[in-house]
């Protein structure tokens, strides 16, 4: 339910934002969107990346080797 306050307020402040000053917005929005696609291909990879390892490894697997006992190593 928390997500969508979030959501609804960042709307409502965007479109408090369009309404002041279209230009401002878009070109803001336009930047927005290219750091999140410079981001989306590293972001990806590291999903990709944790659900290979989730779908090999169990649960006992993964806390032993970064849980509470792993130590040093863990980290």
């Amino acid at each position: 339910m928390t997500n969508y306050i979030i959501y609804v307020i960042t709307f409502i402040l965007l479109g408090i934002s369009f309404t002041k000053d279209k230009q401002k917005t878009k070109k803001a929005l336009k930047k927005s969107w290219k750091a999140f696609s410079n981001i989306l291909p590293e972001f990806l990879g590291v999903i990709i990346l944790v659900g290979i390892l989730l779908s090999i490894f169990n649960a006992d697997v993964i806390s032993r080797l970064i849980g509470k006992e792993s130590g040093w190593g863990g980290i």
